[in-house]
């Protein structure tokens, strides 16, 4: 059965979607669909009847999708006539061009000749990018004075699979697109295949390249809930924006692995300077006890010449009494048997010099590994602004180089890979108009049509502030929320710079009651344990904040792997090479 017959008077399979089912309101009507379980309680359509469908609805979706690619053809609601697919896939497919991330071409933009100006026409609009390829075509065909009519549109794309994660029913802007387009052949033919290779070969880049896939003349032919349309035909360039929240918990890791480091090189350094002092006080100890042993030999010694003197000079005074001419003999035998005296009551005897402890220094232990040059967060956030800055730059002329005037574009990379909206706005607006100082953008005038399609109010808000009067605002916007694209606001969970020491995950570092107690673990507590020799449990305790640390650097190695700062961060603000201003 073609999915674009009328079926009303059949029981319709999950998964099949004709131009409206039967029974349900036209595409004109903007009656809400209620939960079948609390007929009351509609989902949340804003100002249309589009609707976010649930993770099976979209992977019967994708796979309907699939399979009308394979069949070659499906027929366009209002005609009867099948319209061919086959023939613009294999011209999609072989026109498909991938461009490296070290194209000399493209990386030269800055430099590059654009042509005569144009007097583009800026739109901002909130609903998705599927609405906005239509509304574009609709402006653009129409109008006689239009002589080139190719559409482009800006893949927000997946570095790691063709169309993400469409197959299985995720929900975002590349899956929108792959659902309902001709896209997905193109993705997974020669020719794009190099641009998923380079994620392969290097998975821990969170920066992802400047690789791009440019896929010609792909078919539209469906919208976002899944509705068959009349086909229209747009160019698709992939591209993947730097995956910032990805790089913001990889510096995270590398800062938090460098402090446990620090901290146990602390811990040792205390434990081999307390070892040091043990050694040092035994020594004197010993020394004590020599000295002591030494002396209460020596008084016993003298004891026993006392006592073997008395009765021999006894004898001899008898002698001499009896005998006044006999010579004394015991004068000899007395010498003879008189111990030395002992070396430490000698007036040549040196007393014990005081030791100075290498511990008894008031100074703590010095840290080996050093601070990096500059705020590691900071110099991060700079990284991801130069890389974006070139990314979109090289989108730029890559649809300039490809024909396509009218571009459907939108907040890059501000959804799940939480790049700043402020910065992606303000990069766009400095390419495409003008700087804060006046200056014409690079791609001023390179253009006939740019239009923003934009999820998400607050999103657009900002894209408004930062544009003001160089674009228009497109009020007859459907507020289409379908393709799940979020704020950077959206995740409390991530910060967007490094604000303070005390936040961590974005979040502040406190409970209920206000701020939380300091960490015990400082080195002024090591410095006061290892000052006191009188604490005797000093090396146990210090043993066992080592084996602490220890562990916590090898299960957290375990779990990410090499601690290593990844190539691609600069170490410092001087690494940075200077970039264009925003």
């Amino acid at each position: 059965m073609n999915p674009s017959q009328d079926t009303e008077s059949a029981t319709l399979p999950p998964g099949t979607w004709p131009d409206h089912a039967p029974g349900q309101p036209t595409e004109t009507s903007h009656t809400p669909r209620a939960s079948s379980s609390h007929p009351n309680r509609g989902r949340y359509y804003p100002r249309h009847p589009a609707y976010r469908l649930s993770r099976d609805e979209l992977r019967e979706f994708a796979n309907l999708t699939l399979d009308t690619i394979d069949e070659g053809s499906y027929i366009p609601p209002g005609s009867d006539t099948p319209y061919d697919l086959v023939a613009k896939i294999l011209y999609t497919n072989e026109n498909t061009t991938y461009s490296p991330p070290d194209d000399p071409d493209i990386g030269q933009w800055e430099t590059v000749d654009l042509g005569e100006k144009k007097d583009t026409k800026i739109i901002i609009g909130e609903y998705s990018t599927l609405v906005g390829a239509r509304k574009l075509h609709e402006m653009v065909g129409p109008d006689p004075d239009v002589r080139n009519e190719t559409i482009g549109v800006l893949n927000f794309a997946s570095a790691k699979k063709p169309g993400g994660g469409f197959i299985n029913g995720s929900q975002a802007q590349e899956e929108s697109i792959a659902r309902a387009s001709t896209l997905y052949p193109s993705l997974i033919s020669p020719a794009a295949k190099e641009f998923y290779q380079l994620y392969a070969e290097d998975p821990d880049n969170a920066f992802y390249t400047h690789a791009m896939v440019y896929s010609p003349a792909v078919v539209l032919m469906r919208n976002d809930k899944g509705d068959w349309k009349s086909p229209i035909e747009m160019d698709v360039l992939t591209s993947a924006a730097v995956n910032a929240g990805d790089v913001r918990k990889q510096v995270e890791w590398h800062e938090e692995m460098r402090q446990l480091r620090a901290r146990v090189q602390l811990a040792e350094a205390a434990r081999r300077e307390e070892e040091i002092r043990q050694r040092e006080e035994d020594e004197v100890e010993k020394k004590r006890l020599e000295a002591e042993q030494a002396e209460s030999n020596r008084e016993e010694g003298g004891k026993q010449t006392s006592e073997q003197e008395t009765p021999e000079a006894s004898t001899s005074e008898n002698a001499n009494t009896a005998s006044p001419t006999c010579e004394p003999e015991v004068t000899s035998k007395t010498a003879t048997n008189a111990k030395p005296s002992d070396p430490l009551s000698s007036p040549e005897h040196t007393p014990i010099e005081p030791i100075t402890f290498a511990s008894s220094s008031s100074e703590p232990p010095q840290s080996p590994t050093p601070l990096p040059d500059g705020d590691p967060f900071e110099l991060a956030e700079l990284e991801i602004d130069r890389e974006m800055y070139e990314r979109i730059a090289r989108i730029l002329l890559l649809f300039h180089r490809r024909g396509a005037r009218h571009l459907v574009l939108g907040s890059f990379g501000t959804g799940v890979f939480q790049n700043r909206v402020e910065l992606v706005a303000g990069i766009f607006k400095d390419l495409l108009y003008k700087n804060d100082e006046g200056m014409e953008g690079k791609f001023y005038g390179a253009f006939d049509t740019v239009l923003f399609a934009i999820l998400g109010g607050s999103t657009v808000r900002t894209f408004q502030e930062i544009f003001r009067d160089a674009a228009v605002v497109d009020e007859e916007g459907e507020g289409s929320d379908i393709e799940g694209m979020k704020d950077a606001a959206d995740f409390p969970d991530f910060a967007t710079s490094r604000t303070s020491p005390q936040m961590t995950d974005g979040k502040e570092s406190q409970t209920e009651g206000g701020p939380s107690e300091p960490n015990v673990k400082t080195e002024e507590n090591y410095d006061q344990k290892t000052e006191s020799a009188a604490e005797k449990k000093i090396d146990r305790r210090l043993d066992e904040v080592i084996a602490e640390e220890e562990d916590k650097v090898a299960e957290l190695i375990d779990q990410q792997g090499d601690p290593d700062l990844p190539p691609s961060l600069p170490s410092s603000v001087e690494d940075l090479p200077a970039a264009a201003p925003i």
